[in-house]
């Protein structure tokens, strides 16, 4: 994302062009990003969009249990040993409903 910023707020490029995305990605040596890139559909963008707004997520990251809960950092304020307890927690509940 520095890369990104650097090129659009003091390169003057725009958010919008992929070519600054492209430049942003080798700037910060991102290997995979050109063949990973090339799978991402119409499809299968909205289909995480969909997942975004069935699930309701507002920060990242953000996890989400069983299709059921969603957690974030915020949940914790920030603290992220306890973030993963917490995920931990939520999943042996998940286990134990089942």
């Amino acid at each position: 994302m520095s890369a990104a910023y650097t090129l659009i707020q003091q390169n003057g490029m725009t958010m919008e062009s992929p070519d600054t995305w492209s430049k942003a990605v080798a700037i910060a040596n991102v290997r995979g990003f050109n063949d990973a890139w090339l799978n991402v559909t119409q499809q299968r963008l909205e289909k995480a969009f969909a997942k975004l707004l069935t699930y309701g997520v507002d920060a990242t990251p953000s996890m989400v249990i069983s299709g059921k809960y969603v957690i974030t950092p915020d949940d914790v304020s920030g603290d992220s040993a306890l973030y993963m307890n917490l995920a931990n927690g939520m999943i042996s509940k998940v286990m134990q409903e089942q």
